[in-house]
Protein backbone atom coordinates (compact mmCIF):
# COMPACT_ATOMS: atom_id res chain seq x y z
CA UNK A 1 0.00 0.00 0.00
CA UNK A 2 3.17 2.15 -0.14
CA UNK A 3 2.16 3.99 3.95
CA UNK A 4 4.45 2.20 6.45
CA UNK A 5 4.27 3.17 10.29
CA UNK A 6 6.74 2.14 12.70
CA UNK A 7 6.30 -0.40 15.19
CA UNK A 8 9.64 -0.08 17.04
CA UNK A 9 13.09 0.63 17.15
CA UNK A 10 15.80 -1.29 18.40
CA UNK A 11 19.19 -1.85 17.86
CA UNK A 12 19.90 0.00 14.91
CA UNK A 13 16.58 -1.91 13.49
CA UNK A 14 13.68 -0.75 12.61
CA UNK A 15 10.45 -2.71 12.50
CA UNK A 16 7.92 -1.42 9.83
CA UNK A 17 4.15 -2.76 8.99
CA UNK A 18 2.28 -1.78 5.82
CA UNK A 19 -1.10 -1.47 8.21
CA UNK A 20 -1.87 2.39 8.15
CA UNK A 21 -4.49 2.04 5.03
CA UNK A 22 -4.85 -1.32 4.72
CA UNK A 23 -2.95 -4.81 5.36
CA UNK A 24 -1.05 -6.99 3.09
CA UNK A 25 0.77 -8.84 6.41
CA UNK A 26 4.24 -7.26 5.14
CA UNK A 27 6.22 -6.67 8.37
CA UNK A 28 10.19 -5.13 7.05
CA UNK A 29 12.78 -4.93 9.99
CA UNK A 30 15.32 -1.76 8.21
CA UNK A 31 18.61 -1.57 8.68
CA UNK A 32 19.42 1.72 7.57
CA UNK A 33 23.18 1.59 8.36
CA UNK A 34 23.74 -1.00 6.50
CA UNK A 35 20.78 -0.65 3.83
CA UNK A 36 19.17 -3.47 4.30
CA UNK A 37 15.08 -4.41 4.69
CA UNK A 38 14.13 -7.86 4.78
CA UNK A 39 10.26 -8.73 4.73
CA UNK A 40 9.74 -11.13 7.43
CA UNK A 41 8.03 -14.30 6.46
CA UNK A 42 4.07 -14.09 5.83
CA UNK A 43 2.45 -14.98 9.46
CA UNK A 44 0.69 -17.74 10.18
CA UNK A 45 -2.79 -15.87 10.86
CA UNK A 46 -3.73 -14.39 7.84
CA UNK A 47 -5.33 -10.84 8.38
CA UNK A 48 -9.12 -10.95 7.13
CA UNK A 49 -10.29 -8.91 4.89
CA UNK A 50 -13.74 -8.47 5.85
CA UNK A 51 -12.39 -6.85 8.64
CA UNK A 52 -13.15 -9.80 11.36
CA UNK A 53 -10.00 -9.21 13.23
CA UNK A 54 -7.78 -6.96 14.16
CA UNK A 55 -4.04 -7.37 15.44
CA UNK A 56 -1.37 -5.38 17.46
CA UNK A 57 2.77 -5.40 16.58
CA UNK A 58 5.78 -5.19 19.25
CA UNK A 59 9.04 -5.00 18.55
CA UNK A 60 12.21 -5.99 20.91
CA UNK A 61 14.92 -7.98 21.82
CA UNK A 62 16.03 -10.82 24.28
CA UNK A 63 18.52 -9.22 26.36
CA UNK A 64 20.04 -12.64 26.91
CA UNK A 65 20.83 -13.84 23.97
CA UNK A 66 20.24 -10.85 21.48
CA UNK A 67 17.43 -12.49 19.36
CA UNK A 68 15.18 -9.55 18.19
CA UNK A 69 11.85 -11.01 18.13
CA UNK A 70 8.39 -9.63 16.85
CA UNK A 71 5.49 -10.28 18.92
CA UNK A 72 1.71 -10.49 16.86
CA UNK A 73 -1.14 -10.66 18.79
CA UNK A 74 -4.49 -11.40 16.74
CA UNK A 75 -7.98 -10.36 17.63
CA UNK A 76 -11.16 -11.66 16.20
CA UNK A 77 -14.06 -9.71 15.88
CA UNK A 78 -17.95 -10.17 17.17
CA UNK A 79 -20.07 -7.84 16.43
CA UNK A 80 -18.49 -4.75 17.23
CA UNK A 81 -16.45 -5.97 20.00
CA UNK A 82 -12.82 -7.79 19.97
CA UNK A 83 -12.62 -11.49 21.81
CA UNK A 84 -9.98 -12.17 24.87
CA UNK A 85 -7.75 -13.39 24.29
CA UNK A 86 -5.94 -13.12 21.15
CA UNK A 87 -4.13 -16.12 19.57
CA UNK A 88 -0.22 -14.88 19.57
CA UNK A 89 2.74 -15.51 17.73
CA UNK A 90 6.05 -14.52 18.27
CA UNK A 91 8.59 -14.11 14.70
CA UNK A 92 12.34 -14.71 16.06
CA UNK A 93 15.10 -13.31 13.55
CA UNK A 94 17.82 -15.89 14.93
CA UNK A 95 15.25 -18.57 13.74
CA UNK A 96 13.79 -16.98 10.69
CA UNK A 97 10.12 -18.30 11.53
CA UNK A 98 6.70 -17.56 13.15
CA UNK A 99 5.78 -20.01 16.13
CA UNK A 100 2.48 -19.64 17.55
CA UNK A 101 3.33 -19.58 21.41
CA UNK A 102 0.90 -20.63 24.84
CA UNK A 103 1.35 -18.15 27.20
CA UNK A 104 -0.22 -16.03 30.09
CA UNK A 105 -2.68 -14.48 27.28
CA UNK A 106 -3.40 -11.16 27.70
CA UNK A 107 -7.26 -10.51 28.20
CA UNK A 108 -6.77 -6.65 27.45
CA UNK A 109 -6.76 -5.20 24.29
CA UNK A 110 -4.18 -2.60 22.43
CA UNK A 111 -5.16 -1.03 19.17
CA UNK A 112 -2.65 -2.17 16.41
CA UNK A 113 -1.29 1.87 15.08
CA UNK A 114 -0.49 2.78 18.89
CA UNK A 115 3.27 3.71 20.04
CA UNK A 116 5.28 0.78 22.09
CA UNK A 117 7.62 1.62 25.04
CA UNK A 118 10.79 -0.96 24.96
CA UNK A 119 12.85 -1.14 28.38
CA UNK A 120 15.05 -4.13 29.22
CA UNK A 121 13.69 -6.25 26.64
CA UNK A 122 9.76 -5.40 28.07
CA UNK A 123 7.04 -3.92 25.27
CA UNK A 124 4.95 -1.81 27.21
CA UNK A 125 1.73 -0.90 25.27
CA UNK A 126 -1.78 1.38 25.89
CA UNK A 127 -4.03 -1.17 26.46
CA UNK A 128 -7.57 -1.06 27.48
CA UNK A 129 -10.11 -3.97 29.43
CA UNK A 130 -14.03 -3.79 28.39
CA UNK A 131 -16.64 -5.17 30.51
CA UNK A 132 -20.51 -4.88 30.60
CA UNK A 133 -21.99 -4.09 33.19
CA UNK A 134 -26.28 -3.90 33.11
CA UNK A 135 -25.79 -4.20 29.05
CA UNK A 136 -23.88 -1.21 29.71
CA UNK A 137 -20.08 -1.18 27.95
CA UNK A 138 -17.28 0.02 30.34
CA UNK A 139 -13.63 0.13 29.91
CA UNK A 140 -10.63 0.08 31.83
CA UNK A 141 -7.26 1.69 30.30
CA UNK A 142 -3.91 -0.03 31.70
CA UNK A 143 -0.90 -0.53 30.22
CA UNK A 144 -0.27 -4.11 28.69
CA UNK A 145 3.50 -5.88 28.44
CA UNK A 146 5.05 -8.36 26.50
CA UNK A 147 8.76 -9.69 27.91
CA UNK A 148 10.88 -10.79 24.58
CA UNK A 149 12.45 -12.98 26.67
CA UNK A 150 10.26 -14.98 28.49
CA UNK A 151 7.38 -14.80 26.46
CA UNK A 152 4.91 -14.06 28.86
CA UNK A 153 2.29 -11.08 29.35
CA UNK A 154 1.78 -8.84 31.81
CA UNK A 155 -0.15 -6.06 32.83
CA UNK A 156 0.52 -2.66 35.04
CA UNK A 157 -2.03 -0.45 36.39
CA UNK A 158 -2.11 3.02 35.65
CA UNK A 159 -2.92 6.21 38.54
CA UNK A 160 -6.92 6.45 38.65
CA UNK A 161 -6.94 9.80 36.97
CA UNK A 162 -6.03 8.02 33.59
CA UNK A 163 -7.36 4.46 34.43
CA UNK A 164 -10.55 6.29 32.98
CA UNK A 165 -9.32 7.98 30.54
CA UNK A 166 -10.21 6.96 27.24
CA UNK A 167 -7.19 4.61 25.97
CA UNK A 168 -7.29 6.59 22.64
CA UNK A 169 -6.13 9.70 24.09
CA UNK A 170 -3.13 7.91 25.96
CA UNK A 171 0.45 6.59 23.79
CA UNK A 172 3.26 4.58 26.03
CA UNK A 173 6.81 6.53 25.39
CA UNK A 174 10.10 6.32 27.46
CA UNK A 175 11.86 9.52 29.19
CA UNK A 176 14.96 9.04 30.73
CA UNK A 177 14.74 5.41 30.50
CA UNK A 178 11.50 5.31 32.73
CA UNK A 179 8.30 4.15 31.21
CA UNK A 180 5.75 7.19 30.31
CA UNK A 181 2.68 8.02 29.55
CA UNK A 182 1.77 10.89 27.05
CA UNK A 183 -1.91 11.74 27.90
CA UNK A 184 -3.59 14.05 25.41
CA UNK A 185 -6.74 16.21 26.32
CA UNK A 186 -8.81 15.15 23.44
CA UNK A 187 -8.48 12.95 20.26
CA UNK A 188 -9.02 15.95 17.43
CA UNK A 189 -8.17 19.36 18.14
CA UNK A 190 -5.50 18.65 20.86
CA UNK A 191 -4.11 21.90 22.61
CA UNK A 192 -2.19 20.06 26.05
CA UNK A 193 -0.20 17.04 26.63
CA UNK A 194 0.60 15.54 30.25
CA UNK A 195 3.55 13.65 30.89
CA UNK A 196 3.04 11.13 33.86
CA UNK A 197 6.47 9.27 34.41
CA UNK A 198 6.24 5.64 36.39
CA UNK A 199 9.53 6.42 38.73
CA UNK A 200 9.60 3.05 40.05
CA UNK A 201 8.76 0.34 37.88
CA UNK A 202 5.91 -1.52 38.71
CA UNK A 203 4.92 0.64 41.83
CA UNK A 204 1.37 1.96 40.79
CA UNK A 205 2.24 4.86 43.77
CA UNK A 206 5.15 5.90 42.05
CA UNK A 207 3.12 7.24 38.55
CA UNK A 208 3.98 10.86 38.93
CA UNK A 209 2.22 13.90 36.43
CA UNK A 210 5.88 16.16 35.61
CA UNK A 211 4.90 18.24 32.73
CA UNK A 212 1.70 19.42 30.94
CA UNK A 213 3.09 20.86 27.66
CA UNK A 214 0.93 24.15 25.82
CA UNK A 215 0.29 22.42 22.39
CA UNK A 216 -1.25 25.61 20.91
CA UNK A 217 0.67 27.61 18.42
CA UNK A 218 0.28 31.98 18.71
Amino acid sequence: MFYFRVVGCCNGLVCLSDDIFGHTSTIILWNPSIRRFPTLPVPRIAFRSDGSNMYGLGFGVNPNTNDHKVVRMNYLKCGDEYIVPPEVEVFSLRSGNWKGIRTSSPYCIPEYVWSQALIKGVVHWVAYHLTKENGVRTFRSLVMSFDMGSEEFGELNLPKSLANESPLVMSAAIFGGLLTILQYDSLLSTTTCSVWVMKQYGIVESWSKQFSIDLVVG
